[in-house]
């Protein structure tokens, strides 16, 4: 593993925030949470948060499962401390799975258990698929296997004409029970207002991933999934 000590971190939200740079010269920012036993062998567990979101979004997540496990955090690019690359850098999935298997390399990660919600659980089955020596296991929230017979296809035509705030209180039916927390509602809708909506592009449009265990039954060691409207929080074990 690199050496972080030697990096210049800032504080976000209470946490301190590393970076590295891309290999198409994008800064991304990441977090470490670890608060395993010290004599123990600890094994990394990397969160990818959805779009219109952060790594902070899954602040909850973090208390119990760090301490079983080394907790690793992306910031997407475009999204929370990460930079937002220019104009006209590549828009891809392939891009985005490249930024992860990146982040694996410059934090000497082999190979991690992956929990990713909505967005975040896209990208994470995209890099099983394409070098599942990489994912131990994977956990996906509210992410199935594509987005091509679903309504978030039409999603940002609505977004670029309502506005992403409006859109978000118009549809919130969609993403939480109508016995949430007013409180919870309105505290989603301003950190999703602050989020870069071209970027949200990047993981909405993509077509049908297919079934994880096509091409990776032999290396993944699990894969389990929580539908969308689901509970949000890890259970048991990954």
């Amino acid at each position: 593993m690199n050496d972080m000590s030697g990096q210049r971190p800032s504080q976000n939200e209470g946490a301190t925030v590393f970076q590295f740079t891309t290999t198409d010269d994008v800064r991304l920012s990441y977090y470490v949470d670890d608060f395993t036993d010290p004599w123990k062998e600890t094994q990394p567990l990397l969160l990818l948060h959805p779009a219109m979101a952060h790594a902070g979004r899954l602040y909850a997540w973090v208390p119990t499962l760090a301490r079983h496990y080394r907790v690793i955090r992306l910031d997407l690019r475009g999204h929370g401390a990460s930079g937002v690359p220019p104009p006209r850098s590549e828009l891809s999935m392939d891009r985005l799975v490249k930024d992860v298997a990146e982040l694996l390399d410059h934090v000497g990660c082999n190979s991690v258990h992956i929990a990713g919600s909505s967005a975040g659980g896209y990208i994470a089955q995209h890099l099983a698929m394409a070098q599942p020596q990489r994912v131990k296991s994977l956990a996906l929230f509210a992410a199935g296997t594509g987005l091509r017979h679903t309504q978030a296809t039409g999603w940002l035509s609505k977004v670029e004409k309502e506005g992403l705030r409006p859109f978000l209180a118009r549809t919130i039916s969609d993403r939480f029970p109508a016995n949430a927390d007013p409180k919870f509602v309105e505290w989603f809708l301003d950190e999703a207002e602050e989020r870069c909506v071209v970027y949200c592009a990047l993981c909405w449009p993509h077509d049908d991933v297919g079934m994880v265990r096509q091409a990776s039954s032999d290396t993944v060691s699990h894969v389990s999934c929580v539908p969308r409207g689901g509970d949000d929080r890890i259970a048991g074990r990954l």
